[in-house]
């Protein structure tokens, strides 16, 4: 598919762009950041510059304002790999689709004009529920120990169902996120995985209809001149 390809053409560039050095992330809290132990997290990097991200994978953990090594991939590592001479290697576990929207919505400010920590907190489990990594789908319903989540109306608009936001993002990312799979530079042990906007899709804009009637309608001369043209040499040719 032609969305996959350019997805992971991004993603290839920027592995290209690193290909001579590690790529270097540092995180910390911000004012968006909300309870649980969850995003928002500001991050600096050396590879995809300062962004605010949240983590998909609460069983591990990292140090704020420790410098990490990460890779980035569609989907997370394996959590049995560490040691010296690492080289990730990767599970099947892909982000969902749902994730990849509305991590790219909240990077936009399309979420909430009024943000608040609770909202952050609510997104940080609502993207852990999307990729299987808490207990409970509960979170996944319109309410939750008396509490509305309002993410999923997003969700559903998006894409009518949850069980279709759940779905990998491997094969229909049309969003531009992806993982960083962090790593301790001396140990080599896996620390949180955190997400990433690879690029920005650029905005499609389709033309009016009544642009596409006009430019017809030029055209319309050029057609019998050639028509015309075209009779003239049959002619000739008899």
């Amino acid at each position: 598919m032609k969305k996959t390809s350019l997805l992971f053409g991004a993603i290839g560039l920027l592995f290209a762009g690193n290909a001579f050095g590690t790529m270097t992330i540092k995180l910390s809290t911000d004012s968006h950041t909300g309870g649980n132990g969850g995003g928002a997290f500001y991050a600096q990097t050396s590879g995809n510059g300062n962004f605010e991200t949240f983590c998909i994978d609460p069983s591990h953990s990292f140090t704020l304002g420790k410098t990490y090594n990460y890779t980035i991939s569609q989907n997370t590592t394996d959590p049995n790999v560490s040691g010296w001479g690492y080289h990730p290697t990767y599970t099947d576990n892909f982000i969902s689709i749902g994730t990849a929207f509305l991590y790219s919505e909240f990077l936009d400010g399309n979420l909430d004009d009024h943000w608040t920590k609770s909202d952050s907190t609510l997104l940080q489990q609502t993207f852990w529920a999307l990729e299987g990594e808490i207990s409970s789908r509960g979170i996944l319903d319109h309410f939750r120990y008396g509490q509305s989540n309002k993410f999923l109306d997003d969700l559903l608009a998006q894409f009518d169902t949850i069980g279709a936001a759940e779905a990998d993002a491997g094969e229909d990312n049309i969003y531009g996120v992806a993982v960083m799979n962090l790593y301790d530079p001396k140990t080599c042990a896996l620390a949180q995985s955190q997400l990433v906007r690879c690029y920005t899709p650029p905005v499609v804009s389709v033309p009016e209809p009544s642009t596409i009637v006009a430019g017809a309608l030029l055209l319309l001369p050029l057609g019998v001149s050639a028509l015309k043209i075209l009779r003239r040499k049959q002619t000739t040719v008899s």
